[in-house]
């Protein structure tokens, strides 16, 4: 038998919620991946943000391994060689700072992650409203916004009870 609802049970905190999970309609699921593809080409965009990091930080190491190098070659050369290898350093050291300069600009995007992560739970709280329902989804929603659970939390603890309920016999 194929099922499109499930009766799931939900507690918090000792208290049990039954609410029904509806699997999405052809329609709610194009509505559901219109507002997802939004969140998903700006994650794709933070991931290049973060290689590009990852590539800096990468540079920066090897460029500070050089001097570090440099730094005890020092000891070993003559008056003109040490003139040249601390010009050398001095312009490695230019390079490093630019290069943190890069990374920290970077570093600052990323932080609209934390946007992303708000836009995903406003995602899964619009999932909820759509496919949950149920004497006590209002209840549930009620303990669930005045406890600061994240939505995200709920659907896995749903998908868990949706699971059982499609595997009884």
């Amino acid at each position: 038998m194929i099922k499109t609802k499930y009766n799931a049970k939900i507690s918090i905190d000792d208290k049990e919620f039954n609410v029904v999970v509806s699997e999405p309609s052809l329609a709610q699921r194009k509505e559901l991946e219109i507002k997802a593809s939004e969140q998903k080409a700006k994650l794709d965009e933070l991931s290049a943000i973060n290689l590009q990091r990852e590539e800096l930080s990468l540079e920066i190491a090897n460029k500070e391994k050089i001097l570090s190098i440099n730094t005890e070659l020092l000891s070993t050369l003559n008056a003109q060689q040490k003139a040249e290898l601390l010009k050398e350093n001095k312009s490695i050291c230019a390079d490093i700072l630019g290069l943190k300069k890069q990374a920290s600009k970077l570093s600052a995007q990323l932080k609209s992650g934390d946007e992303i992560n708000a836009q995903f739970e406003k995602l899964m709280e619009y999932k909820a409203l759509m496919l949950v329902s149920g004497a006590d989804k209002d209840e549930l929603f009620a303990l669930i916004k005045e406890r600061g659970i994240a939505f995200s939390t709920l659907w896995s603890e749903l998908n868990e009870a949706v699971l059982k309920d499609s595997q009884k016999k």
